[in-house]
Parts: structure tokens; C-alpha cells; sequence
């Protein structure tokens, strides 16, 4: 009994010690600011995120973006700012994502407007939306994410996005 005690033990000793190496680089890097392109946060053409990676296999992000639209007789545009929660496979450098956020979207213009709609939102609306994709981080801190984001509010839709950006 004593023997496979030890045994248990030194097991349970060799796991931990090397629980860091299999976290993978997101442990490593834990802050980071990511460029979105084309709707990360949802939906914006360029978005601006905040990421912290708070568990290996979980990453909170914060973004604000904005979509904007000039006309003959004025402007449209659109503001979103989100939050959310993205879930990876820790031992993956490059794993598959997937995650969900809840956002607000401003619609506003100015002048005379044929629409004022952008994406199936008008004046101020709120919705959760879906990720799914993949994200790669390096041990320098480098980041690539690309995947597609889906609103879970009736008649939105979805939309793919790229993320670039760095961890520190």
C-alpha cells in the first residue's frame, strides 16, 4: 500500500512540474491586443480587442469597432462594443476556438440617408453572438485567429473574421 502511495505521489509530482509545459504559450503570454478585420466585435469592419488569456483554455476579450458609410447627403455609421469568452484546447499552440460574446451596436446618421440599417441593426440594439474558428499565439506573443461570428438575434446573420495581434 505504502508503494503505490509513492507511486501516486511521484505521478501526481511529475504532472505538476510539468503542467506549465503543457499549457502551451498562452500561459506564457497572458495580455494581448488584437486588430479585427471584417467583424470582431460583431459586426464591424475594423475592431479593436482587448484579450486576457485567464486559463490556458480561456480567453476573456473586450473590443470596440466601428463601420461607417458616407452618402451623397450624409453618414451612416455604426458602433459595436462587446465582451466575451473564448474557449481553446490548452496544449494547442493552434487549436480550434470557440466562444460567445454579448454586444451593443449604435446606429446613427447624419444628413440625408437612403438606409439606416447596417448588418440588420438600426438605432441602438443589443445581441449575443457565436465564434468559432481557430486561433494560433507563438511563444513571442505573436497572434492569428481567423473564424466566423454569428449573431444569435433573428435575421443577422454571420460573418467571418481575421485577428492579428501580440501577448505580453
Amino acid at each position: 500500500m505504502t508503494r503505490k502511495l509513492v507511486t501516486f505521489a511521484c505521478a501526481l509530482a511529475v504532472l505538476a512540474s510539468s503542467s506549465a509545459a503543457l499549457a502551451g504559450n498562452r500561459s506564457l503570454n497572458k495580455l494581448g491586443v488584437t486588430v479585427g478585420l471584417l467583424g470582431d466585435p460583431y459586426p464591424t469592419v475594423i475592431g479593436y480587442n482587448a484579450n486576457w488569456n485567464v486559463l490556458p483554455f480561456m480567453r476573456l476579450v473586450a473590443g470596440y469597432g466601428s463601420i461607417s458609410a458616407s452618402t451623397n447627403g450624409g453618414e451612416l455609421k455604426a458602433t459595436t462594443m462587446a465582451g466575451g469568452v473564448r474557449l481553446m484546447k490548452s496544449e494547442w499552440n493552434f487549436s480550434p476556438v470557440v466562444g460567445l460574446s454579448y454586444g451593443k451596436v449604435d446606429v446613427t446618421t447624419t444628413g440625408s440617408v437612403g438606409t439606416t440599417t447596417v448588418g440588420g441593426f438600426s438605432g441602438s440594439a443589443t445581441h449575443s453572438y457565436w465564434t468559432a474558428g481557430f486561433d494560433w499565439q507563438a511563444s513571442g506573443g505573436f497572434n492569428f485567429g481567423f473564424g466566423v461570428n454569428g449573431s444569435l438575434k433573428s435575421g443577422i446573420g454571420s460573418v467571418p473574421f481575421i485577428n492579428l495581434g501580440w501577448f505580453f
